[in-house]
């Protein structure tokens, strides 16, 4: 396929407002990461105010076994006092269900539970229902973790638009480069001179921003 202006000199409103809203989603992304984190290591402390390492987050029933005497409890603790209540409009009915001997692991009850950051009514199996509530502390070690790790690690650095874009046309520059009209006849009718001293004008101009 050719490039029906190989200069570049005519661009459109069209593509300069996808370019424009690319960038854009990409900065609504690495703020919600940023907040994300945040209200994550807010549960860290909220947990370490308790004195409760995150390490008790992890299954008691591990290959170690528990950490120590307290881990059953505070696994237990944060499990059915402080998560399956954010999780479930009815914890003490899902728990009672969960532990009556009277229904099999193949025996179904609907509760509403927080699905894709939502309450939602759905029928599952007694069986499937303990695995619910027994991973919830595991799941929240997940996000805690990384939220403890990217404190660690320190504010992550953010690039300006100018220099993500340009970062992009590196790449393009990058793929010009690797571009051999000789072999490959699709593009035997690029310009690839023109088309790299485009690119390379449009990297200079943004950098210099």
């Amino acid at each position: 396929m050719a490039i029906k202006n190989s200069t570049f000199a005519d661009v459109t409103k069209a593509e300069l407002d996808v370019l424009t809203n690319a960038h854009g989603l990409q900065f609504k992304a690495e703020t919600a990461i940023a907040k994300a984190e945040k209200g994550w290591q807010d549960v860290v402390n909220v947990l370490s105010e308790r004195g409760i390492k995150i390490e008790y987050l992890k299954s008691p029933n591990g290959d170690l076994g528990p950490i120590d005497g307290y881990h059953i409890d505070v696994n237990n603790f944060v499990r059915e006092h402080m998560l399956l209540p954010i999780h479930c409009t009815d914890p003490q009915g899902l728990l009672e269900f969960c532990r009556n001997d009277d229904f099999n692991g193949k025996a179904e009850r609907a509760f509403t539970v927080l699905v894709n950051n939502k309450m939602k009514e759905v029928t599952r199996t007694k069986k499937t229902w303990q695995a619910f509530v027994r991973d919830l502390p595991k799941n929240l070690y997940a996000k805690v973790k990384r939220a403890s790790d990217a404190e660690k690690r320190g504010p992550t650095a953010k690039s300006d638009q100018f220099t993500l874009l340009a970062k992009k046309i590196e790449a393009a520059i990058a793929h010009c480069k690797k571009l051999n009209p000789e072999k490959d006849e699709s593009i035997a009718d690029l310009d690839i001179v023109s088309i790299l001293l485009g690119l390379e004008t449009a990297k200079d101009h943004l950098i210099q921003k």
